[in-house]
């Protein structure tokens, strides 16, 4: 089961936590009435992690069986709880309203008669260690101390940050007390707690000092390697600098691994530590980050190059071809200034590759360097296999300038598909030839309902009239998504309205009218009064 986020309670769950505290189940719950445990397993079916802070007070019952039950449920629920969400369980923790009376005025002399006999037990004393009262977190902190397992590391964790000086110098002295090997694995998984937690001010750094240090100890490779695979991109993050600092692992080992790492951040470090601690390297790194798919990765990759006087122009055709634009005007710069190179010449002949990539960029790479003369080059790419090459040549000739045929390019929104037909329909709206129910028009004849949903995203560049006037006919598609996407598009139209001052032509004034009277009732009924009052005024 995936862990989830905290979260306030659906309305189901609140009633079933509320059903706990009402009368008679306020007595009953004291008798294991059969009633109120049936609903504390109710409440963790529902997988709801906040409900937690509304069973702390069945988890101290004085019945035996209400109070597995609950320390059981808040188990279940505690392990749908990520990590670094801990701060914020223990803050909602520390808030709860005081008619949950046996756990708000809990007091620090009935801790002594805890018993930890299992898993569900140490986790209720960990919660409790969250009381707002800070002789409560004091003893609790104390009993934790006591339990030498890795269950009770996180809670001493949270508590390395708390407001109190006592509680905190003691929750310190517990988790440097465990600072070993032994430990070593629970550190590792807590990572993005204690990440989460350095960022305050309370939090001692000389501890992250101190986990390093030991992390970086030969007993503890295994788990630093571990680490390095798991799916936290935190834990991984770190694990992989301290791996680097650590004697029993090799540098080139460790930054072979980090560039393919799936988190950009990782790959970034890699491709960056690599160049300093492998200089023999630097240059084959460099190849590699130049063909990673995050673009600042690619940018180390060719700022590396154009700082390197050796460098020849071959090696900047990869950065000529970039799918960064901010990249590739930059190379197209220093190709120029370096080496006397036409960009434009470079794109006409790339042009003639056939591989789709390097056609889509060199279009692209026209667009910017090119003129007015390239115009038939890339017209006659209208027509070409591939989607990505025809949706580059749209947006080529609408940057350059040149003009279209409505025609073409309302054919091209009526057949072609969703990605180059958003591009038809952008240029279209953009050079405002074209009327916006003839592109809708256009579009509603396109056999795949998506086409629709583009034109109605593009829309937003269109006039505010014209805007309003083709949501309210989508509104009536047949295609669900499309009706749902115009209503969401009318919610955002009522909420920028008085951003433009617009005022409808005669045609508004007719078409709307009987747009929103036709319409209307298929509208949420607050979006409709809305639309009407503002057309209503709009059009006096």
């Amino acid at each position: 089961m995936r862990h989830q986020q905290l979260r306030g309670l659906s309305p189901d769950t609140m009633e079933l936590t509320t059903s706990l505290y009402r009368k008679p189940g306020l007595l009953d719950r004291w008798n294991a009435d059969a009633r109120t445990i049936a609903t504390i397993h109710q409440i963790g079916a529902t997988n709801e992690p906040a409900a937690i802070r509304d069973l702390m007070s069945f988890g101290l019952s004085r019945d035996s069986e209400v109070r597995v039950a609950a320390r059981l449920t808040i188990q279940h629920l505690f392990s749908l709880v990520p990590v670094e969400a801990m701060p914020l369980l223990d803050e909602w923790l520390r808030r709860t309203w005081g008619q949950l009376e046996d756990w708000y005025g809990l007091r620090a002399d009935v801790l002594s008669g805890l018993e930890l006999k299992n898993r569900s037990d140490q986790i209720f004393l960990g919660l409790i260690a969250s009381h707002r009262n800070g002789f409560v977190r004091a003893e609790a902190v104390r009993i934790l101390g006591l339990d030498e397992s890795e269950a009770v590391v996180p809670f001493l964790l949270v508590r390395l940050v708390d407001w109190v000086n006592e509680v905190r110098s003691a929750a310190e002295g517990e988790v440097l007390r465990r600072l070993t090997p032994r430990f070593a694995k629970i550190l590792v998984d807590s990572w993005p707690l204690i990440d989460r937690l350095a960022a305050g001010t309370r939090f001692n750094r000389s501890i992250l000092r101190r986990i390093d240090e030991l992390l970086q100890a030969p007993e503890c490779t295994d788990q630093l390697r571990r680490g390095m695979e798991l799916p936290s991109r935190s834990i991984r993050r770190r694990c992989f600098l301290i791996a680097a600092q650590a004697p029993e692992f090799k540098i080139a080992d460790i930054i072979a691994r980090a560039i393919i790492d799936p988190d950009v951040l990782v790959r970034r470090w890699g491709f960056t530590a690599g160049t300093e601690l492998l200089p023999h390297d630097r240059i084959e790194l460099r190849r590699q980050a130049a063909r990673d798919p995050y673009a600042p990765i690619r940018r180390l990759a060719f700022e590396a190059l154009e700082a390197d006087p050796a460098s020849h122009l071959g090696d900047f055709e990869p950065f000529l071809l970039d799918r960064s634009t901010p990249i590739r005007r930059e190379c197209q710069t220093v190709a120029a200034r370096r080496f006397a190179v036409i960009p434009a010449d470079f794109y006409r002949e790339r042009m003639q590759t056939l591989n789709a990539k390097q056609t889509e960029v060199a279009v692209l790479g026209i667009a910017e360097t090119g003129s007015k003369q390239d115009e038939a080059a890339i017209t006659a790419l209208l027509r070409h296999r591939s989607a990505r090459i025809r949706r580059a040549a749209i947006r080529a000739l609408r940057i350059l300038g040149v003009g279209f045929n409505s025609d073409i390019l309302l054919n091209i929104v009526c057949n072609d598909v969703p990605a180059v037909m958003r591009e038809a329909a952008l240029t279209l709206f953009a050079e405002r030839k074209t009327s916006g129910e003839s592109i809708w028009a256009a579009a509603a004849r396109n056999p795949d309902h998506r086409a629709r949903a583009a034109v109605l995203n593009v829309l937003q560049i269109a006039g505010k009239w014209t805007q309003i006037r083709l949501y309210l006919e989508a509104v009536a598609d047949t295609e669900p998504s499309v009706s749902r996407r115009s209503v969401e598009l009318l919610s955002l139209w009522v909420r920028k309205s008085n951003a433009s001052f617009t005022q409808p032509t005669a045609t508004d004034k007719i078409t709307l009218q009987r747009s929103i009277a036709a319409m209307g009732s298929l509208l949420p009924q607050g979006l409709s009064r809305e639309l009407s009052f503002i057309i209503e005024t709009s059009l006096r």
